[in-house]
């Protein structure tokens, strides 16, 4: 080791200076310790990102089973079979529409529309949905997405993704729009991945989703939801509750027609925000 020979002034010798190698150790202790706390951090990240991964998964399912519930098997129906639900900041969900562009003659009542419309008309409310999320069965269209981002949801959740009117959100957010919000589908959901598949072979031969989700196979998988959601176990225990509100939430949900329950929705989600 290298070793510093100096003069010691007043003294009858010299002495020799080993470079500090204390200073080295303290401050491989203190990467160290901050090493560690950068992985406390990651790991109490990535647990919290899949918790709400969990809650996406459940919210998603519940979306589906509503529609399912009152599947449509002609295009004379109330509309397509496209619906959605609105959840609170606690995940309750607290509204719900489907698509009835048939039943209303009017080309605008998609899901989202019906559901943004039908919940700002609750007492109480107001104009905007701030610290609200929307799960809808498919990915929101240019008009939908518009009023997403108007009415200042935080958060569209949606399902199947559609290549033909598709990517809004995003194109939102890259044209940094005033009012943008958080969009994410759960692409790991069995009936996700599913859907997609089906509709790729589907559109071989008609591209029109909303054909596609008029066929057996389209209504299998959106039934096969409700089975998911009520045989859901939860691996996160805080999620627990919110799975026993989305099954609560489904049963008040009848297969009588929306438009006369519409308004009924506004008590279930006060009672709901109440418990």
């Amino acid at each position: 080791m290298l070793r510093i020979v100096l003069p010691v002034i007043g003294s009858a010798g010299y002495w020799s200076i080993r470079p500090k190698m204390h200073t080295r150790t303290a401050k491989l202790k203190n990467l160290l310790a901050l090493a560690i706390l950068l992985l406390l951090v990651l790991t109490q990240t990535a647990k919290a990102s899949s918790a709400q991964m969990e809650r996406d998964e459940i919210l998603s399912l519940l979306a589906m089973t509503i529609v399912g519930k009152n599947w449509q098997p002609e295009v004379n129906g109330h509309g397509h079979n496209i619906g959605s639900i609105l959840v609170d900041e606690s995940n309750k969900p607290v509204f719900w529409a489907r698509n009835s562009i048939k039943k209303r003659d009017d080309a605008t009542q998609h899901g989202e529309v019906r559901l943004m419309q039908g919940f700002l008309q609750c007492p109480g409310i107001g104009k905007y949905a701030k610290g609200y999320s929307v799960y809808t069965t498919l990915e929101p269209c240019a008009m939908c997405s518009g009023m997403l981002a108007m009415t200042q949801v935080d958060r569209v959740i949606y399902i199947q993704r559609d290549p033909a009117y598709g990517g809004i959100g995003a194109t939102l957010n890259n044209s940094k729009y005033p009012r943008t919000y958080e969009e994410y589908t759960p692409n790991k959901l069995a009936q996700k991945i599913e859907l997609e598949r089906e509709f790729e072979a589907f559109r071989r031969k008609n591209k029109s989703i909303t054909d596609f989700l008029l066929t057996d196979e389209a209504h299998r998988i959106f039934i096969s939801a409700g089975s998911a959601l009520s045989e859901y176990q939860t691996l996160f225990p805080e999620n627990a509750h919110l799975l026993g509100s989305a099954r609560a939430y489904l049963s008040k949900i009848s297969e009588e027609q929306y438009d006369e329950q519409a308004m009924a929705n506004c008590q279930i989600a006060n009672n709901l925000q109440k418990n």
